[in-house]
């Protein structure tokens, strides 16, 4: 994943529509404490306080809070709150 792509995802996740990877869209509405620490050769990031909001698109909404993501080298994992962790791969267009 580019840096730029880093970027372009967390600032995407604080604007107005948030960000959105498949059927599922990541948005927080204002400031939220982050804690980065490497663990192997996966990156967790936990959000504390203010945690962003995954809404979950399919036959109907579903919105969880996010307690954080395991990033690992081809994908990671989106941690949620009371509902199954949910795997991704990472683009390799972007």
């Amino acid at each position: 994943m580019k840096p730029e792509t880093v970027y372009n995802m967390i600032t995407q996740m604080f604007s107005e529509d948030g960000y959105q990877m498949g059927n599922i869209y990541i948005k927080c509405e204002s400031e939220t404490k982050i804690t980065i620490e490497q663990i192997s050769d996966q990156v967790m990031i936990s959000f504390s306080g203010n945690k962003p909001v995954a809404i979950i698109k399919k036959f109907i909404k579903l919105s969880r809070s996010v307690s954080g993501l395991h990033l690992g080298s081809t994908g990671g994992t989106l941690v949620l709150d009371a509902f199954p962790d949910i795997p991704f791969e990472y683009d390799e267009d972007e």
